[in-house]
């Protein structure tokens, strides 16, 4: 057992209270002279012996409702068994494998732990096939505390799984980082020829991410690196009047250079080719007048000048219908689409591969300074009084104040009559 509050056990000196007033009680009465006691019956000493005994049972009452409430103000906590504790390792998939966590897991063994995978209910390592946690925070938080003395976790600390509010780390958890191996792997093959592929290969490490760009020989369809891919096709209508000539060329430069440096075609037509594209997937406006009403087909991108010059090159507006409607605020020359990243904006406004980044996503292994991960401040769920082990004693204490509150009356009334 233990008190949480030890500092009101003094309230025990309360006892000396009902003590104090018992003894008082039983003084000597007055002597009181009388003339003769013929006419007086002989009392029942029975009775006597009944008061003096209700007396003494008040008494033990009065100071066991003293002591019950003194432990109740103290906290007590009742401990446990200590088989109805466990001691947990989780490991995230994976390192169970690694020959330094293996060591670490068979002495936590010889200590009683119990080895857990960083899955959703936290099921035995061998049964290793359970849904994975996407979120750290939202892991440590669905952890048993209550049941468990201690935990100890295991994990790669990448940056994509730790998402949301920070929490603090609770007492009884402790937290091991396992730096991950750099992994290579191949993110996406398209084939633009018969003999030609291009392949998007990454590299990954605990301190960033990159991708690089390899043409090889295409010397089967597929193989065990993934299949192989045609690129995906935009097709794009450029319209523009005589004084904006200068401005389509450098979109098309920075169109062209997309094409080199990500698996995509662009089908560009112009208006002054002649061509009419009815399947077009973006319009580039570039006149002074306004776009004719078959523009609305179709994603538009137009030539307003911002005179301010303070808003972005490429700035969004409002059009419904499902389709985007964006503003280019400058005018394109060398100079503006070098200062304003004119290719790396029109690649993530035209172009957007959303398996690529997802898979992209999975390989990622970047990971997050041990300094940032958890808070400082105290978590919610784990107050001071949760931090003690043990079941609480308040509503047994509190019954049986009751019970005894209630007896006392009862014989207290039944004494004065």
């Amino acid at each position: 057992m233990q008190l949480i509050n030890p500092i009101w056990l003094w309230g025990l000196t309360g006892l000396l209270v009902p003590l104090g007033i018992h003894l008082l009680s039983r003084k000597e009465g007055k002597v009181i002279k009388f003339g003769s006691l013929r006419h007086l019956e002989e009392s029942h000493t029975k009775q006597s012996i009944n008061v003096r005994l209700n007396e003494v049972v008040l008494l033990i009452i009065r100071c066991a409702l003293i002591f019950l409430i003194v432990v109740l103000l103290c906290g007590l906590r009742i401990n446990q068994l200590s088989s109805e504790k466990s001691n947990w390792i989780i490991l995230e998939k994976g390192l169970e494998k690694d020959p330094g966590i293996v060591s670490l897991i068979d002495s936590l063994k010889q200590n009683g732990f119990q080895v857990r995978s960083m899955t959703k209910g936290f099921p035995n390592i061998k049964a290793n096939d359970g849904e994975l946690f996407a979120n750290y925070w939202e892991m440590v938080d669905k952890l048993p505390l209550e049941s468990l003395d201690k935990a100890i976790i295991v994990a790669y600390n990448y940056s994509s799984k730790f998402r949301g509010k920070r929490i603090a780390l609770p007492e009884n958890v402790t937290w091991i980082s396992k730096e991950p191996e750099q992994r290579e792997f191949t993110l996406s093959r398209v084939r633009f020829s018969r003999d030609s592929v291009l392949v998007r290969a990454g590299k990954s490490t605990s301190l960033q991410t990159s991708f690089t760009n390899l043409k090889e020989l295409n010397t089967s369809s597929g193989d065990a690196e993934g299949p192989l891919f045609s690129p995906d096709t935009v097709n794009i209508e450029i319209h523009a009047e005589g004084e904006f000539d200068y401005d389509q060329k450098t979109i098309t430069a920075s169109l062209h250079a997309i094409e080199r440096t990500i698996p995509v075609v662009f089908k560009i037509a112009t208006s002054a080719s002649g061509q009419q594209n009815l399947q077009r997937d973006w319009i580039i406006w570039l006149s002074r007048n306004n776009p004719d009403a078959a523009t609305t087909t179709a994603n538009i991108l137009v030539l307003r000048e911002d005179k301010s010059g303070k808003a972005p090159l490429l700035t969004n507006v409002t059009r419904g219908g499902g389709k985007q409607e964006w503003l280019i605020t400058k005018r394109l020359n060398e100079e503006t689409a070098l200062e304003e990243q004119l290719t790396l904006n029109l690649t993530s406004l035209l172009f957007s591969n959303d398996i690529a980044q997802s898979r992209a996503d999975s390989l990622d292994q970047t990971t997050r300074p041990e300094g940032s991960l958890w808070s400082q401040h105290s978590q919610n769920r784990s107050t001071g009084f949760d931090q003690i082990n043990g079941d609480k004693a308040e509503p047994y204490l509190l019954f049986a104040i009751i019970v005894l509150l209630l007896s006392e009356r009862f014989m207290a009334f039944k004494r004065n009559a």
